[in-house]
């Protein structure tokens, strides 16, 4: 599956640096869920839901084993749907960081970029 081997590589790129810190991928069903405890300290989980055409990614950027004070859960969702010229779109529904793309490694890119923004 293309999320595993997302996850394998990002952890084996990850492991190259030494400033890197640990970082985790888990895949359970159609669901990853990711933990870098390092700084910038990140939780996340990305859902597939086939039936709704979605991708769900869920995170928390506050550490609770520092004693951070919990900050509320960020939820996006990102739909896909198929444009006027036949290719996948994703849409996200954040007003906050809007996202729109026909290119799937764009939607990597924005998921690992608001993962690892400060």
């Amino acid at each position: 599956m293309a999320l595993e081997e997302y996850g394998r590589t990002v952890v084996e790129i990850l492991g190259k640096d030494a400033t890197a810190g640990s970082f985790a991928f888990a895949r359970q069903g159609d669901s990853a869920t990711l933990i870098r405890p390092a700084f910038p300290y990140f939780e996340a989980k990305i859902s597939l839901d086939l039936s709704g055409q979605t991708i769900r990614l869920s995170y928390a950027k506050e550490n609770p084993t520092r004693g951070d004070n919990p900050s509320d859960e960020v939820i996006q969702t990102f739909r896909f749907t198929v444009g006027p010229a036949n290719t996948l779109e994703a849409e996200s529904d954040s007003v906050s960081q809007p996202f729109r793309s026909d290119r799937p490694a764009e939607l990597a890119k924005h998921i690992t970029g608001t993962l690892f923004s400060i």
